[in-house]
């Protein structure tokens, strides 16, 4: 047990046990595979060499698996068989969404542990008393080597200090195969993947939640015992083949239950056009989704008169039902703003159907599916006969998806995880859209029949490693969808066209990504949505993009300064108080200041475009304005300015508050306090036709 209690004080500091120097991987040992001669050796030696296909690897790992005890040879000494005799998770990783555990092994006699860690390849890590080991492939990938190694180095003192000898010594510990991974693109492409290539439909597979349980899956054990992964080598290279052997087995399982799991519903009653999107929502948003969605749907139902979309989120594990919530709030605005887009009317209103969103439950709170039992789901009549019906697929599992998504003509979706189900299984032709973090993706999903976005329309906005927002005009995602649907009524794909009668569609002009990317900013500072002015719209349409974007910074500064100068000049300070009249006081107060800005800056195309800007200076300068003159005469109450009916001009001054400059202040400060509630578009469509009307017939 000495040797135990040792390697556990050895783990207890790691970096200088180790001498590894922070996470200077210069600093890190990798493990010398040709020295040695067991598993663990030739799994190293496959992985270095990309030589997945090893029939020597497969033949080794099977028998491992088909065991009741994980046992390997020591990777230094191997002579010495050890058992595994504890598996801990990785905190630190699994609170990032991942999956990796520390797996402590033993021989019989307890004088050689060692840890490996199990992850997305078996045993990329190796840890011995005598040093801890990286496999020498991942010293070419510097950045995703830190990051484990520092997953590695931060959880294990923590880990080591809560164990005893003990708990780590030689015992009959059973392990079965772990397929429980939270991450479905790592389930199909590895886990799932290596336990058909391996063989191992008779091993024991630990009963927990899983993506998709599949028929082959013989013995489901429920007791407790170690877990697993099967997943040997991640290998990039062999991307294609690793998800075509999950797919062929899941597709046609999953299809195959299709009656019991979505009934004849789905198929009752025919659409022009059946529509996959996938939209990505729990790490990456297209920033344009919500208005963008609608807007690529209103140009379709030019063609398409009738219209079935799938909107896809987050996916439950088999046989289980979620909902979650913000999926459905983006689903729902989706539909409000395609509402909007066809101009629904109040008696349109009725034929919408359910719109209830349920509160979020997790994988452990979730119910079994049955029959068309979501609620989420709407269809809109729009006032040219069109119709739209949109269905929220969020915390389907992938069996039902699978069954949904097989009635599509095209999709539209997110690469990575998000098309799994419309490109990677069910193999449709459509549209794929992406970050620059998953750019190096799309490789995978290249086919003939499917389009890619040109990445000069792409702007990300980084948040983490994995994490981004991202930038991309709708109507360039419309344009290839156009171009993809030609092509598929070319192919007779498509009813109601065929190679002799093909589809013609129009195309949209594509605005600059950078003045997306500016909207959103400008929208986000003011907390005005531009989209919802229909006269704003016209007038960005009327901009030339490129050019005039460039010089709207600079005008916007020279305005701001102007502003604040006069701002400057009409503040009181401890020399002019008394002399100050009534009606510069009045032309100090916010509203008349923010109602001069919006006549001034409504002279002009430029005004309306660097008015929020002005408005936005204005409301700040005004706040700090009070605030510096409060603490003045908190220091010397006599720079208190008198009150108002005290000055020679104040009834003449009052008349001020009257005139259209202040009146049309007061009315956006309003529209401020209930933007929330629509306050804006009432200030733009009601009060400001109104205050002109009036200031017009008090003229007269």
């Amino acid at each position: 047990m000495n040797a135990i209690q040792q390697f556990l004080d050895t783990l207890k500091y790691p970096n200088r046990s180790f001498g590894i120097k922070g996470l200077d991987l210069s600093t890190c040992r990798a493990y010398e595979y040709q020295k040695y001669d067991c598993e663990i050796a030739l799994l190293h030696q496959c992985s270095f060499e990309r030589d997945i296909d090893n029939p020597q690897l497969k033949q080794t790992f099977k028998e491992i698996f088909a065991k009741e005890y994980l046992e390997l040879h020591h990777p230094i000494h191997t002579n010495i068989l050890t058992r595994a005799v504890l598996s801990i998770n990785n905190k630190v990783v699994q609170n990032a969404g991942g999956y990796n555990s520390f797996v402590f092994f033993i021989d019989k006699d307890n004088q050689y542990p060692w840890i490996l860690v199990n992850e997305n390849m078996f045993a990329r890590i190796l840890i011995t008393p005598e040093n801890l080991f990286l496999a020498k492939d991942l010293f070419g990938v510097q950045d995703f080597t830190k990051w484990i190694l520092w997953a590695a180095l931060t959880e294990i003192p923590k880990i080591a200090r809560n164990l005893k000898a003990e708990d780590l010594k030689f015992c009959d510990k059973k392990f079965a195969i772990n397929l429980g991974i939270a991450r479905p693109y790592h389930f199909f492409r590895d886990d799932l993947y290596w336990f058909y290539k391996l063989g191992l439909q008779d091993c024991n597979v630990l009963k927990t939640p899983m993506f998709f349980k599949t028929k082959e899956m013989k013995n489901i054990v429920q007791e407790e015992r170690l877990g697993i992964r099967p997943a040997l080598l991640c290998n990039a290279d062999s991307f294609d083949s690793q998800i075509d052997l999950s797919k062929n087995i899941i597709v046609a399982q999953a299809l195959a239950s299709k009656e019991l799991l979505i009934g004849g519903g789905g198929a009752e009653e025919m659409y022009s056009l059946t529509l996959w999107l996938g939209i990505p929502g729990e790490r990456r948003i297209w920033l344009e989704q919500w208005e963008g969605i609608p807007l690529i749907l209103k140009n379709l139902s030019h063609y398409f008169p009738s219209i079935k979309v799938y909107v896809d989120g987050m996916t439950a594990y088999d046989g289980e039902r979620i909902e979650v919530k913000n999926n459905l709030e983006a689903f729902w605005k989706i539909v409000e703003n395609t509402k909007e887009v066809f101009e629904v009317d109040s008696r349109h209103y009725k034929e919408w159907s359910n719109q209830t969103i349920h509160n979020t439950k997790s994988h452990t709170e979730s119910n079994t599916i049955g029959k068309n039992n979501s609620q989420n789901s709407a269809t809109i009549l729009g006032t040219k006969g069109e119709k739209i019906t949109l269905k929220s697929l969020s915390g389907y599992d992938y069996r039902t998806k699978i069954c949904y998504c097989a009635m599509c003509d095209i999709a539209i979706s997110e690469i990575s995880t998000t098309s799994l189900v419309p490109f990677l299984f069910c193999n449709k032709p459509g549209i794929g859209f992406y970050s620059a973090i998953n750019e190096y993706q799309v490789p995978a999903y290249k086919d003939k029949r499917r389009l890619f976005i040109n990445t000069q329309y792409l702007i990300t906005l980084h948040k983490g490693s994995v994490s981004a927002d991202f930038h991309i005009p709708p109507e360039h995602i419309y344009n290839l969808t156009a171009e993809s649907l030609e092509e598929l009524s070319k192919e007779g794909k498509l009813t109601n066209f065929s190679k002799d009668n093909p589809l013609k569609m129009h195309r949209l002009a594509v605005p600059s990504v950078e003045l997306y990317a500016k909207k959103h900013a400008l929208e986000q500072k003011t907390k005005i949505k531009i989209s919802s002015n229909k006269s704003t719209k016209r007038l960005l349409k009327e901009i030339s993009y490129q050019k005039q974007l460039l010089e709207i910074e600079s005008l916007v500064d020279i305005q701001l300064k102007q502003l604040q100068i006069k701002s400057n000049e009409a503040l009181p300070t401890p020399n002019t108080t008394m002399q100050a009249t009534a009606k510069d006081r009045i032309h100090n107060h916010l509203a008349y200041k923010l109602g001069a800005a919006l006549i001034l800056n409504s002279k002009s195309l430029w005004g309306y475009i660097r008015m929020p800007y002005v408005l936005s200076y204005i409301k700040e300068s005004h706040k700090k304005e009070i605030l510096e003159y409060e603490a003045k005469v908190a220091k010397n109450p006599s720079l208190k300015l008198p009150k108002l009916e005290s000055y020679p001009d104040y009834k003449e001054a009052l008349k001020e508050k009257e005139c259209l400059t202040y009146k049309l202040g007061e009315a956006l400060m309003r529209a401020d306090k209930d933007w929330i509630k629509g306050g804006y578009l009432r200030f733009y469509f009601q009060e400001v036709p109104r205050l002109k009307r009036e200031f017009r017939e008090k003229r007269k």
